[in-house]
This record gives C-alpha cells, sequence and structure tokens, in this order.
C-alpha cells in the first residue's frame, strides 16, 4: 500500500475508490451493497465504531486484503 495512508482517518470512499476489492472487508463488518456504490465518506475510526468491530483489527484486516490483490 505504499503511498497510500491506512489509518483510523483514512475515509472509506478513498479506501474503496483505490482498492474496491477491500469491499469484503466492510460487508463482513456489516456494510450493505449500496454502500458499494456510493461508498461513505466518514473515517474507518467511525465505521469500526458504528459496526462494533476494533479499529486495529479493521486496518489489519484491509491490509491483508489490499495486499494480497498487488
Amino acid at each position: 500500500m505504499t503511498g497510500f495512508p491506512l489509518s483510523g482517518d483514512t475515509t472509506v470512499c478513498d479506501l474503496l475508490s483505490r482498492y474496491p476489492r477491500a469491499f469484503s472487508v466492510f460487508e463482513a463488518h456489516g456494510m450493505c451493497e449500496d454502500c458499494k456504490a456510493a461508498p461513505p465518506p466518514v473515517p474507518l475510526h467511525h465505521f469500526s465504531q458504528k459496526h462494533g468491530v476494533p479499529l486495529d483489527q479493521l486496518i489489519g484486516e484491509l491490509s491483508e486484503v489490499i495486499a494480497a490483490g498487488t
């Protein structure tokens, strides 16, 4: 993920626009299919709180999916 910061402040929208394959992680934690077409501009820390997944776990899962696709 060189050149793309992945932190609690990274927005879901920015992440999915660059790495659409990461949707599987969000979907596993409750994101609906509608949000895939129009990802929300909320930061990862907001998504993690709203969906009850620890931020470090979410970032770890996203990192794995992104690294696997590169």
